[in-house]
């Protein structure tokens, strides 16, 4: 197992006022916001959480800082309340890490802490729609010089193969990442004192100190791997927009070396640090071109999908290259990616994307329903539904009259009932509300007892169900208050125009009653044990054992056997069966038996008693002998 993110708390930051939990049990998210709900302030939440790492205290706090100009807090809430972000991972055992960023816990100053986030924060990835159009975002009267969006936006995602050297240190930092390399590049330049100047013309760097040798080399190293590293991933990017996109075209760089103290003429220098030049074109690749020459500004040749495909192969490709360890969650965020794609290269790039939730716990944003439904079936075509848990954020006012967010899990009618209740649609919150308990009952009853009801009444009638659930699950689940209000919420609120106020304030709380009342029903987990075509045709043992003595019957199952889990305990179903041979006919005839009743008289005959008797999971097996519970 791995570590991934279980759960995320937001307090005060952004769009959230007071406290936003998002559960995620270990899970890939796909997340549907309607606009202004919160949506990118998850993105950019746990975006700010994973970069403070890189940062020192005074900076990577001042967003949480009240009265900073530059603080993310919600602006509803006063100076003296706490504003943070708190991300729970788990490794998929028994540990946890809860980590907290906010402006009096600056999570660095922990040496394991800071450890676990940098390694977490370069085996991750963040995309969206904003970064993919900034790389092609020029005009024609403009170069298309992209090094502030790749120190921005890239470096910080790609290691170099060599560790960069401090420059007053023959020893190796080990740190192979090129947004820390560059960093530290700059870092340099911006301490005084770091590279001595001349003692005459202190304006000027003293060219024979150790110092600046050892930086000018550093330099020459950069710009050597940034180059190897870039020629890389652009080669791989290319492969992307020909394999996966099918687009006959290319892009192409062209990159320009960082200069530090340039020779500006005789004897004269710029005791500058100049940012490398990286510019980013495109040529056609297709085989009927006449004139195949560069395309200096992509943006005014190729249509918005297009660019938007080769920007975001660029991206693929520096996320294909993470290296990634069950030692750190690997995680890849991606917000309202492809709004500007038509369908056709919305499924090829969804197809891609999905494609990483192997290596990376993932998260996908979006304010689109289409996309997000087309997402939702992609996944489950693939078979990986169990692998994702899928939520909608929806916008609400508090009593107060504050936005505040509406989480509900997508899917289940239980979701739906919130949601229509958010939005005040009472008669469809009802309809899902209905399907909900239908669908949650369907699941706890056996499939002989679904299959006559619909035999009796022609189809699967809820208060049949419900009857079924009082008479025989309740009380083995121990929950025979909640079985006796279902009958009435049927009656009451289950038949939502037969009523002439389902919009007034009393019927709605008494929907929402209703609704967490179902939503326990909805926690009862079945698993089947004998399921129906094993009933009357498999044959399976049950032995009880004492001091060395056995008693043995074989038996046939007459009904499905299932077992329920409710609040962490487990409960099992008290299934007919057949008797079908036994070692001792006279105390344990052949016929038709209640399992517990079998088990219970076959304990008595060998001196078991109430408080010694076997569990049914220890004495059933199938004709193999192997347990079957």
């Amino acid at each position: 197992m791995s570590w991934r993110i279980n759960q995320i708390e937001i307090k005060n930051f952004k769009f959230f006022k007071n406290t936003f939990t998002l559960n995620i049990d270990r899970k890939n998210i796909l997340l549907y916001g309607e606009n202004g709900a919160g949506k990118s302030s998850i993105y950019w939440s746990v975006f700010t959480h994973f970069q403070a790492y890189a940062k020192e205290q005074a900076e990577a706090q001042k967003y949480f800082t009240a009265n900073h100009s530059q603080n993310l807090r919600n602006r509803f809430v006063g100076e003296s309340e706490s504003s943070y972000i708190k991300i729970s991972f788990h490794d998929g055992h028994s540990e946890t890490k809860g980590i907290v960023d906010s402006d009096v816990d600056y999570y660095p100053a922990n040496e394991e802490t800071l450890r676990f986030m940098r390694g977490t924060a370069m085996s991750s990835d963040f995309l969206n729609y904003k970064i993919l159009s900034s790389l092609f975002d020029f005009r024609n009267s403009e170069a298309n010089q992209v090094f502030d969006i790749f120190e921005k936006e890239i470096l910080p995602y790609i290691d170099f193969d060599e560790p960069y050297q401090k420059i007053d240190d023959e020893t190796p930092t080990n740190i192979l990442n090129a947004g820390e390399w560059w960093g530290y590049i700059k870092k340099v330049i911006n301490t005084e004192g770091a590279i001595p100047r001349n003692e005459k013309k202190y304006s000027s760097f003293n060219h024979g100190t150790a110092q600046y040798k050892a930086y000018q080399g550093l330099i020459s190293s950069f710009n050597r791997l940034l180059r190897n590293k870039l020629q890389f991933l652009v080669l791989r990017a290319n492969a992307i927009i020909k394999d996966v996109f099918n687009i006959e075209a290319k892009i192409e760089l062209t990159v320009g070396d960082a200069i530090f103290n340039r020779n500006i003429g005789y004897r004269k220098y710029s005791t500058t640090l100049e940012s490398p030049k990286i510019y980013l074109k495109a040529r056609m690749t297709s085989s009927l071109l006449v004139n195949d020459a560069l395309i200096e500004h992509p943006r005014s040749f190729f249509n918005e999908a297009k660019i938007t495909c080769m920007a975001l192969a660029l991206r693929l490709a520096i996320l294909e290259d993470h290296a990634t360890t069950d030692e750190f969650p690997s995680v890849l965020l991606i917000d309202d990616l492809l709004i500007s794609l038509d369908m056709p290269f919305r499924r090829m790039v969804i197809k891609q994307l999905l494609t990483y939730s192997n290596r990376f716990q993932t998260f996908i944003f979006t304010h689109d329903r289409a996309f997000f439904h087309l997402v939702m079936s992609e996944i489950k075509q693939l078979g990986n539904a169990d692998e994702w848990k899928t939520f909608n954020l929806y916008v609400k006012e508090d009593d107060t009259g504050c936005l505040q967010p509406a989480l509900v899990l997508e899917e289940s009618y239980i979701a739906k009932a919130k949601a229509h209740l958010y939005m005040l649609e009472i008669p469809a919150s009802v309809n899902a509300l209905r399907k909900a308990a239908e669908k949650i009952l369907k699941n706890i009853l056996s499939q002989n007892e679904i299959l006559q009801i619909i035999f009796e009444q022609g189809y699967c009638n809820l208060s049949k169900m419900i009857g079924i659930f009082q008479n025989k699950y309740a009380k083995l689940l121990g929950l025979e208050s909640l079985a006796a209000h279902l009958q009435d919420d049927r009656k009451l609120l289950l038949n939502p125009f037969s009523h002439d106020d389902i919009e007034t304030p009393f019927y709605r709380r008494e929907l929402e009653k209703t609704i967490e009342e179902i939503e326990l029903l909805g926690r009862i987990h079945k698993n089947v044990i004998v399921d129906y075509e094993k009933v009357r045709t498999v044959e399976y043992k049950m032995r009880v054992t004492k001091d060395g003595t056995s008693n043995e019957v074989t038996i046939l199952f007459l009904e499905q056997f299932n077992s329920f889990e409710y609040n962490g305990d487990i409960f099992y179903s008290n299934p007919n069966v057949s008797v079908r041979d036994s070692y001792n006919e006279g105390q344990i005839q052949c016929k038709e038996w209640g399992l517990n009743k079998l088990l219970a008289r076959m304990c008595h005959y060998i001196g078991l008693n109430a408080e010694t008797k076997q569990k049914i999971q220890e004495c059933l097996y199938d004709m193999g002998g192997n347990l079957l519970i």
